[in-house]
């Protein structure tokens, strides 16, 4: 893989960590307005739950796990970044160490 591949790689990963990222937080805005969404939206009783327990717990796994998430692969987009600058800085080593033809003792 030459450094533009890499690069390329690393804004994909980049692009899907955003969009996931603000996905997870719109659902999970969500799933903390169950418990106070009003009377008046009588189709979405299906949601309500007996047990405000329940809710509460799912939001605390939905937090929990949001985060560790969103910590994991902020750090490794930030590793892949600072790996791909000091390649970068050392781009010249790499091309002069590949160019140089072997020699035969």
């Amino acid at each position: 893989m030459n450094i533009e591949e890499i690069e390329k790689a690393i804004r994909k990963m980049d692009k899907k960590h955003h969009i996931f990222k603000w996905f997870s937080l719109v659902m999970g805005i969500w799933l903390f307005l169950l418990p106070v969404l009003p009377d008046s939206f009588p189709y979405l009783d299906w949601l309500r739950v007996e047990d405000p327990n329940t809710i509460y717990t799912m939001m605390g796994v939905f937090s929990v796990a949001w985060a560790i998430d969103n910590w994991r692969t902020t750090k490794e987009l930030r590793i892949l970044k600072a790996t791909l600058k000091i390649a970068k800085k050392n781009a010249w080593l790499l091309s002069s160490l590949s160019s140089t033809p072997p020699t035969s003792e």
